[in-house]
C-alpha cells in the first residue's frame, strides 16, 4: 500500500458576514486534497444554515473516470432487489481492477452511508471475484453516478447517548 506523498488544502473559503453575531456562524467551506500515485482523494465540509455537510464529489467523479463510467446510466438503488445467476460462474479477469474500485468506494463509504450495504456485499467477493460481482460493482458505480451530489449532513444539536 503506497502512502500519500502530499496534502494540499485546496481552498478555504470564509464570508464575510454585515449583520449580527448569529450571522457569522457556520460560514466557511474547507476542501482538503491527498494526492496519491493511484487516485486524488478529496473531502469538503461546507457550513451553512443546516449544520455542516460533507461530501466527496470530486472524488466520487475522479473514481467514476476509472472504469470509464463517467457518462454512464444511472441506477435509482445501488443494488437490485433479487439478481440474476448471469455471469456467477465466469470468473473477472481483472481481480486488481476489481479490488482497486472496492477500495475506493470503501473510502467513499464515509461520507455516503446510502452505498455502506451494498459496498460490503460486493467487498465479501473480492477474494475471487465472477463477472457477476463486476455487474454488481457497476451497479454501484452508476447509483453513485446519479448521487454526486449525496454527502453526509450533521446538525447541531444534543446528543445523547444512554443505555436503557
Amino acid at each position: 500500500m503506497t502512502s500519500p506523498t502530499s496534502l494540499h488544502i485546496v481552498g478555504l473559503k470564509y464570508r464575510s458576514p454585515k449583520t449580527s453575531t448569529v450571522a457569522r456562524q457556520n460560514l466557511f467551506t474547507l476542501s482538503i486534497e491527498v494526492d496519491s500515485p493511484i487516485l486524488t482523494y478529496s473531502l469538503v465540509a461546507s457550513t451553512g444554515k443546516p449544520g455542516l455537510f460533507l461530501h466527496q464529489s470530486k472524488y466520487a467523479r475522479d473514481l467514476l473516470e476509472k472504469p470509464g463510467l463517467e457518462k454512464c446510466t444511472s441506477q435509482p438503488t445501488p443494488m437490485a432487489v433479487s439478481s440474476s445467476p448471469n455471469g456467477a460462474d465466469t470468473p473477472f479477469a481483472d481481480i486488481t481492477h476489481f479490488r482497486s474500485l472496492i477500495g475506493a468506494l470503501q473510502y467513499l463509504t464515509i461520507t455516503r452511508p446510502d452505498i455502506q450495504f451494498a459496498v460490503n456485499r460486493v467487498a465479501q467477493r473480492m477474494h475471487q471475484p465472477s463477472e457477476h460481482d463486476y455487474h454488481c460493482l457497476k451497479r454501484v458505480l452508476r447509483y453513485i453516478f446519479c448521487t454526486l451530489g449525496h454527502g453526509l449532513l450533521i446538525r447541531p444539536g444534543t446528543w445523547s447517548f444512554g443505555i436503557s
